[in-house]
């Protein structure tokens, strides 16, 4: 997406499908911190991927999520 113009118009377009739509949106397999940046650019709220974490359990990932909210990363 960040060096194929081609793949940033696929983005653009699902991205303001969605938003014409009402979807929420969410970004799989988010890996760097500009692909995270451009994606909030193009209107994308929501991701996940190796940037945030690799893959946990459930009760990883619970306590991730807990201790997220407790520090307001994410809204409750």
């Amino acid at each position: 997406m960040l060096n194929d113009e081609q793949a940033l118009n696929i983005v653009t377009t699902i991205i303001e499908l969605a938003h014409s739509l009402k979807f929420q949106i969410v970004a799989e397999g988010i890996e760097t911190l500009q692909q995270k940046d451009r994606l909030q650019e193009l209107g994308c709220q929501i991701g996940q991927g190796y940037l945030f974490s690799k893959p946990l359990s459930f009760d990883n990932a619970d306590k991730l999520i807990q201790t997220s909210k407790a520090e307001g990363i994410l809204c409750p």
